[in-house]
């Protein structure tokens, strides 16, 4: 009878624990969730909107065709608003739950616990930080809210990154319970994740590498020999080889059926800076980058990712000390053990080497992962301490430091979680803008007396006015009124775009009356000033600036 009260309370425990990292990731979510509400588009998802072909293409050119084939999986080549959200929205809250299952099942974090005092529930509640600390810190992370922003491919890429988890998961248990099986679909989940974007390839080897990290500390008290755990380390290598090399063929093979050749176009040639510019310009960049990254420099960027690492070692060091003392060896593995927490915390810096410079906010999954990882497992490092030294004097400190990691991790969550609110207060703000001034100047050209599907052409850029609540990230808080304003035709072609999503037909100039019409607005005024929006009978010219 016992027995069964027992399995009981494992099941209520675990089926709490599970809808609480749920329920946090929601709360995690609201900002983006708020976009079904406020409705706003963002760079790029014009395109899907308008030319849905072309975009798929693109994508194509960019070696992504695993994007291409989940947007034919969920039947989003054209696109649907809420689909996209609410689809996002659900494949981030599995990320979590799949990760709170897969870490509680791996520590038997759900194993009922006796009540010992008061205070025993909350410290229970507590050592399960991959249910409550790991969402709250990884959804409210702004590299998370600058890709999200990118609402054409925000529910792919969720996707992506949930099957990029599972792969992990499945190879972990096919090498642990000798289930060849298990590692095909985790190939063709890593094939198909890292085919979607590239930069989840660092987030898979953060994954790994944590995964390592709780099943060295789940199972290093059974006698397993060092050997065993280097052979686990080299198997993953190589799957992920495998994995890898499947991802590059996929790409080749969209990339000839899109262009005709397997070689890679200047824009993913380009991101590559070794080679294309000085040796010494590029360690400059990743000097900056790390730097930024590790002083938490920027809207982006908090200390968590280097008081976590800081946290660790010391623990680490405490626990090994305390161990020596009683006569306790480190156990089989532990270098292979200190291996895999050296690839973690280097996993987000991966592919900036690889570029030569500084990867781009949105890419930096990685370092989200890793932050939100780290803290959980410095949260169970600390509880363990505490247990470790229960017998000595300093337990009560050791309990205070548990408790000090927990609230730290809280603080930096809270930080985030108000970057990622001014981030999104931000981006529709500035889209509230741009559909004021889009009817404004489409006004401004019936009053031309020019038609509608008439050829327009925008020279200048217009900046969003910015108030003290709202701030400039990487992508957000950058107008369609200034995107690509570099380019021969100016910002022209978004801004058209953004129109045509608002109802609004204007055709784009050709290439060749660019220029020319560049040469007609030198004369005119500046937006809003009259005369600088100016019909000629045949092509609409607007100054912005």
């Amino acid at each position: 009878m016992k027995n069964s009260d027992d399995i009981k309370k494992k099941r209520k425990l675990k089926t709490a624990g599970l809808i609480g990292s749920g329920t946090i990731a929601l709360l995690c979510l609201s900002p983006f969730i708020s976009r079904l509400i406020f409705r706003s588009i963002s760079i790029d998802t014009e395109m899907m909107i308008n030319t849905p072909e072309r975009m798929l293409t693109s994508w194509l050119y960019h070696e992504r065709p695993g994007l291409v084939l989940s947007k034919y999986l969920f039947g989003q080549t054209s696109f649907h608003y809420e689909i996209e959200i609410v689809g996002t929205v659900v494949f981030l809250v599995l990320f979590c739950i799949l990760m709170a299952a897969a870490a509680g099942k791996i520590l038997n974090a759900a194993e009922a616990e006796q009540k010992r005092g008061r205070n025993a529930g909350i410290q229970a509640a507590l050592k399960k930080p991959f249910v409550w600390a790991f969402p709250f810190l990884f959804l409210t992370h702004p590299a998370l809210t600058e890709q999200l922003h990118f609402l054409l491919q925000s529910m792919e890429i969720a996707w992506a990154m949930l099957i990029c988890l599972a792969a992990c998961l499945l190879t972990f248990t096919a090498l642990w319970n000798r289930r060849p099986v298990y590692l095909a679909a985790a190939v063709i989940l890593m094939a198909w994740s890292f085919s979607s974007y590239q930069s989840l390839m660092a987030l898979y080897i953060a994954v790994c590498a944590g995964m390592f990290l709780l099943y060295f500390d789940r199972y290093k008290g059974e006698e397993r020999k060092a050997g065993f755990w280097w052979r686990l380390g080299v198997l993953n290598v190589l799957i992920f080889a495998v994995g890898f090399l499947l991802s590059r063929a996929a790409a080749m093979v969209g990339l000839y059926v899109s262009t005709g050749s397997v070689e890679s176009t200047a824009y993913v040639a380009g991101m590559v800076k070794w080679g294309s510019q000085p040796v010494s310009q590029c360690l400059r960049e990743l000097f900056h980058y790390g730097k930024q990254i590790l002083l938490g420099q920027g809207v982006h960027y908090t200390l968590a990712y280097l008081t976590a690492a800081v946290g660790t070692i010391l623990i680490l060091g405490i626990s090994l000390l305390s161990g020596k003392k009683a006569g306790r060896k480190a156990p089989p593995g532990f270098s292979a053990y200190l291996i895999a927490g050296v690839i973690l915390y280097l996993s987000p810096f991966l592919l900036p080497l690889y570029l030569g410079g500084a990867d781009q906010v949105r890419a930096q999954l990685a370092l989200a992962f890793v932050i939100a990882f780290g803290w959980c497992y410095l949260i169970l490092l600390a509880f363990r301490l505490a247990e470790e030294l229960r017998p000595q004097r300093e337990r009560h400190s050791s309990m205070a430091l548990a408790a000090a990691a927990c609230a730290v991790a809280l603080l930096f969550g809270a930080v985030q979680g108000g970057q990622t609110l001014r981030l999104t207060y931000t981006a529709y703000n500035v889209y509230r803008q741009e559909c004021a001034l889009s009817e404004a100047m489409v006004e401004a050209i019936r009053q031309t007396g020019a038609p509608q599907n008439v050829p327009v052409q925008l020279v200048g850029q217009i900046t969003p006015a910015f108030s003290d609540e709202m701030v400039r990230g990487e992508t957000i808080g950058w107008s369609f009124y200034e995107w690509d304003s570099d380019k021969p035709y100016g910002s022209s072609e978004r801004i058209l775009g953004l129109w045509q999503t608002l109802g609004y037909e204007y055709q784009l100039i050709s290439q060749d009356a660019a220029d020319a019409g560049r040469e007609r607005a030198a004369s005119m005024p500046c937006w809003p000033e009259t005369g600088s929006v100016s019909w000629d009978g045949s092509t609409v010219i607007i100054r912005l600036s």
